[in-house]
């Protein structure tokens, strides 16, 4: 019976040594886990900062292209002004040089 015993016990610590190695290999497999959590969480918070870093350039970006047609339209209207100013500018050299064909006339 004593030999039956030493051979359980035996069986017992080749059992125990087993599941040492898989409870260790089980920690290291759930160390590995949790790095690669923390991980995706250390990525998932560089992607939400940068898609706000993104949507704030898309409203910068909309901001602008708003600007840009209001600087377009002003630019626009200024070169109507250009023209009409021309025109006028034209019309007044006009009639300067009638009226002093008209003082050499008189003279």
């Amino acid at each position: 019976e004593f030999l039956f015993k030493e051979e359980e016990n035996q069986s017992l610590k080749k059992e125990n040594s087993y599941f040492l190695q898989r409870l260790k290999s089980l920690e290291s497999q759930l160390h590995e886990a949790r790095n690669t959590v923390d991980s995706f969480e250390l990525l998932k918070s560089a992607n939400e900062g940068l898609r706000s870093e993104l949507e704030l350039n898309n409203r910068r970006l909309e901001e602008s292209e708003s600007q840009l047609l209001c600087i377009q339209s002003t630019a626009a209207s200024l070169e109507g002004e250009v023209l009409t100013l021309q025109r006028d500018l034209a019309l007044a050299n006009d009639m300067k040089a009638k009226a002093a064909e008209n003082f050499e006339a008189e003279k």
